[in-house]
């Protein structure tokens, strides 16, 4: 057979660095999938606003319905800010990961100082301190090229390794299930607020008063003083002479809120135009 053995214990340590990255894996595409979820909800808001009638609500239900939406925004955005970090967590550096394991809350979930993992070190922080402490002889020797020391640290620096990269795999993993759990109290937290914002929201643009239409019965003549806005917008249909004239006859139809229904009477200038006023558009006086 030719070709140098595998080493047992590397072999080993990129097992456990599989099963690691796998269950990480897990965990973020199920993040992907609340991430797009919320994603979808915070859209919908948006165009939700654009499509109510929210313009049309009055005091003080305006208030609740402008507190109400921002109050559900926030909250959607809060839980997608959460989502997101359970998708770039993981990597750290010595102090950020002895910050960590010391951290009571992840303590709830993980005991990282654990003897066995830590192969008989009672805690990370002695680990770190010991494994800084010979490292640094270590790398000393090798510039000095003392072969005795490294000869006596070569087996013990090669364990601590193996030791460092399966506490580094542990704590990046931990640092991932955390963020994951507190992703997912956040969906009970922050989806209750914006649900209960969101009825909030609904109850307030539901109080907007319906319009009511009111019919003239038989339809009235009406004379329409056009707006500067109205005579360029009314020009393509209804003629530039008939626009120019000071009121251009009409007949009233109907009025909602405030707008009104009419058609333009026919004359040598206007054609027959039925259309809408507002107030933008011109002003109606009917006839008496």
């Amino acid at each position: 057979m030719s070709g140098e053995p595998s080493n047992p214990v590397e072999t080993e340590q990129e097992k456990i660095s599989e099963q690691m990255e796998d269950k990480k894996k897990q965990l973020r595409e199920t993040a992907k999938w609340i991430l797009t979820g919320f994603g979808a909800i915070a859209a919908a808001l948006l165009a939700g606003i654009n499509l109510s009638s929210i313009s049309k609500v009055t005091s003080p239900y305006i208030y609740f319905a402008m507190i109400s939406f921002l109050v559900a925004l926030t909250a959607v955005f809060l839980e997608i800010y959460l989502v997101s970090q359970v998708l770039t967590c993981g990597s750290m550096n010595e102090q950020q990961m002895r910050r960590f394991v010391n951290d009571r809350q992840v303590q709830k979930i993980s005991n990282l100082n654990n003897v066995l993992l830590l192969d008989g070190y009672l805690t990370v922080d002695k680990f770190f301190d010991d494994y800084d402490e010979k490292g640094a002889r270590f790398e000393t020797a090798k510039k000095e090229k003392d072969f005795k020391t490294l000869d006596e640290m070569n087996q013990e620096m090669k364990k601590m390794v193996q030791t460092y990269f399966n506490l580094r795999d542990e704590i990046s993993f931990t640092s991932v299930k955390f963020t994951y759990k507190k992703a997912i109290q956040g969906i009970f937290i922050f989806g209750a607020i914006a649900a209960l914002a969101i009825a909030v929201f609904a109850w307030s643009v539901g109080k907007t008063p319906a319009a009511v239409t009111m019919f003239v019965n038989p339809p009235a003549a009406a004379q329409l003083t056009l707006t500067e806005a109205g005579q360029q917008a009314l020009a393509p249909s209804l003629g530039e002479k008939c626009v120019a004239q000071p009121a251009v006859a009409v007949i009233l139809l109907s009025v909602e809120g405030g707008s009104f229904d009419v058609v333009s009477q026919p004359t040598a200038d206007c054609a027959v135009v039925r259309f809408k006023v507002s107030a933008d558009v011109g002003q109606v006086k009917t006839q008496p």
